[in-house]
């Protein structure tokens, strides 16, 4: 009976994607902030149905330029093979051999309000709950994490 209600739960069919809401909600949980916001409203108006993935994609990119010139890390031009979060690792590596003035912040405060964000989603059917699961063991497992890694795994995660 507990497999049953599982594979149900499994297989519940999302809510339509809302724009809005999913930006909104970034900004509330400062996963981006306005002009970021901003930025992402004006990229995904040119597109003819955003989904999810699309858009997380698109705030993945934004936040991240926010985040490397913030931290100061190389310029790097990311395809679609590219992994930011490889990226972000070596580039921390690197700078905190060589600099000690790096400031990360508390992250697991940070990551409580991804959690916070990513449950919002899950209540609202803009992921399942496989994705969701997925998603937090994915976080619980790394030791930094920014709002462009999130917006990847939202992208990326089946």
């Amino acid at each position: 009976m507990a497999a049953i209600l599982l594979l149900v739960a499994g297989c519940k069919q999302l809510a339509p994607f809302d724009v809005s809401y999913f930006l909104t909600e970034s900004v509330h949980f400062k996963m981006l902030n306005r002009d970021e916001k901003a930025i992402a409203e004006l990229t995904v108006t040119s597109l003819l149905k955003p989904d999810i993935r699309t858009v997380s994609h698109i705030c993945k990119l934004i936040n991240f330029r926010t985040v490397s010139t913030q931290l100061q890390l190389d310029p790097v031009s990311a395809d679609s093979n590219f992994i930011l979060l490889n990226y972000l690792r070596e580039q921390l590596s690197k700078r905190g051999k060589n600099n000690s003035n790096i400031y990360i912040g508390n992250m697991n405060e940070a990551k409580d309000v991804y959690k916070s964000f990513l449950r919002k989603l899950y209540d609202k059917d803009q992921i399942s709950p496989s994705q969701y699961a997925k998603i937090l063991d994915k976080m619980r497992q790394e030791p930094v994490v920014f709002p462009f890694v999130v917006y990847e795994w939202i992208e990326t995660t089946p």
